[in-house]
């Protein structure tokens, strides 16, 4: 559980049918226009479903695996973990309320409030569901108007929030218009949090990453998603999975 924990939590974004590159262009936007596009692109991406693989890192020991998600704005996760061979490690079900993770593999069930706490506790992961579900969206966790524009660019303007103690950066690309990085830092200035979006493509006018890359440098954790496929605003999609009878359930 303690290996396959935290890599279960992180898996999707992007690729599909009816793509166009994302076009390279030079406009400058105002920090009341970006934080305009960001909300449009919020409120028109409903859902994902996607799959592909991952590799992480955790105090110098590695993994790879396969994936496949759905996800429903930030409110519903559904993901399906899979290792060599096809063989099913793990599904996740996450709401903000609760979560239930099956560990295939011990044949367990390990559920709870849906909070930071739980998640580091149980899957190693410093997130709570409705962060994770955001990050993994490529949205900031806060409100772009909150955010203070310290550095203006033609390129790549940075923003930054300071809210009890903890300072939160994004930096926005005007060529994706889309955020490239978030990143969090805790009270005494360390990194705690950096996330970084790379290889974007157009997917029905929405703008996403096909490259996120998750790092917790006070954990020694690092995860990188590489999707292969991809729909957006698919109906009917499922978000939760019927739990195994019989087996040890782990309450937090």
């Amino acid at each position: 559980m303690r290996t396959m924990g935290w890599l279960i939590c992180f898996a999707l974004l992007i690729t599909s049918c009816a793509t166009t590159r994302t076009h390279q262009g030079t406009t400058q936007l105002q920090p009341d226009e970006i934080a305009e596009l960001l909300q449009k692109r919020s409120d028109e991406l409903v859902s994902l479903h996607a799959d592909g693989s991952l590799s992480s890192s955790a105090h110098g020991s590695t993994d790879q695996a396969q994936f496949i998600y759905d996800l429903y704005r930030t409110d519903s996760l559904l993901l399906t973990l899979y290792g060599p061979f096809g063989i099913l490690v793990g599904k996740l079900q996450a709401n903000p309320e609760g979560f239930s993770f099956f560990d295939a593999l011990n044949n367990e069930i390990y559920e709870g409030a849906s909070s930071r706490e739980n998640f580091e506790r149980i899957l190693r992961i410093p997130l709570s569901q409705r962060e994770m579900a955001a990050l993994l969206r490529g949205e900031p966790l806060h409100p772009v108007a909150d955010f203070e524009l310290v550095e203006p660019s033609a390129t790549f303007p940075i923003f930054v929030l300071r809210r009890d103690g903890i300072a939160e950066r994004m930096i926005f690309s005007h060529a994706d218009s889309a955020m490239t990085e978030y990143a969090r830092k805790n009270a005494a200035g360390e990194t705690i949090l950096l996330v970084r979006y790379s290889e974007f493509e157009t997917i029905n006018n929405i703008h996403l990453a096909h490259k996120v890359t998750f790092q917790f440098p006070k954990a020694e954790i690092s995860v990188n998603l590489q999707s292969s496929s991809v729909s957006v605003n698919a109906p009917d999609r499922k978000y939760s999975f019927m739990l195994p009878k019989g087996i040890k359930r782990n309450r937090f």
